[in-house]
């Protein structure tokens, strides 16, 4: 049985400031898959703060991540967002119990 787990932001449902909720993905086998969200949003960067979600969402689905201080690799908060450190400790502590 192989598990696994993954933070990720939802950015095709953007908030009325532009930024995008965290959620926590536990998988079983690839197959079974949980999701929760965590309560935790990540800002877009400041180039492109005071985008309207209507823009967000015209932005290829693939692209949007870059809009946001969010790096997908780390599965991390990057400068640029608001409590950067706060967030990142949260997703480590409470998620992965690290």
């Amino acid at each position: 049985m192989s598990l696994k787990t993954n933070f990720y932001i939802r950015t095709d449902r953007p908030q009325a400031d532009g930024s995008a909720q965290v959620y926590f993905v536990f998988s079983i086998d690839r197959k079974q898959r949980l999701k929760f969200a965590t309560g935790k949003y990540i800002a877009l960067k400041p180039q492109y703060i005071g985008m309207k979600p209507e823009d967000i969402l015209k932005v290829d689905a693939g692209q949007r991540d870059d809009l946001y201080c969010w790096d997908i690799n780390s599965q991390r908060a990057t400068k640029g967002n608001k409590n950067l450190e706060r967030v990142n400790f949260y997703l480590t502590i409470e998620f992965l119990g690290k």
